[in-house]
């Protein structure tokens, strides 16, 4: 068994005025289900079925708006000319990817999320092309 090697690649936010470009580094396995684990969470709620016995239902409930940050906190790697509200260049740290998050409008943050999320099934793209040429040598 062979761990995964990290995979990464830059990607222009097309149409931004200031040229703005993402590092996005492919999520492996362990860090996708980290982010679900501390999104979500999985209860039972118990209901009188036909015996009319208690019977246990799953209610899953997502923390969908925390899920889409911590995915966007992982998958940018760095950035390029991201400015913060008075135009200063922003450096690419943990503190200001989720910043980012939350002090977008609305409609750039959902614009944002497709854009890591187009990004990231590229680089899923690229890594199972890899993984199918490696296997056939």
């Amino acid at each position: 068994m062979k761990l995964q090697k990290m995979t990464q690649a830059w990607f222009d936010l097309p149409g931004d005025p200031d040229g703005a470009a993402f590092e996005i580094k492919h999520l492996r396995a362990g860090e996708i289900a980290r982010i679900t684990e501390a999104t979500s969470k999985r209860r039972f709620e118990f209901r009188k079925g036909e015996s009319g016995e208690l019977e246990p239902i799953p209610i899953f409930e997502t923390d969908g708006a925390g899920e889409r940050e911590r995915v966007i906190a992982e998958a940018v790697a760095g950035w390029k000319n991201i400015l913060d509200a008075d135009g200063a260049p922003l450096e690419c740290t943990a503190e200001n990817r989720l910043r980012l998050c939350r002090e977008l409008s609305e409609a750039d943050f959902a614009a944002l999320v497709l854009f890591v999320q187009d990004c990231r099934r590229k680089l899923a793209a690229e890594i199972k092309k890899q993984d199918e040429a490696r296997e056939k040598n």
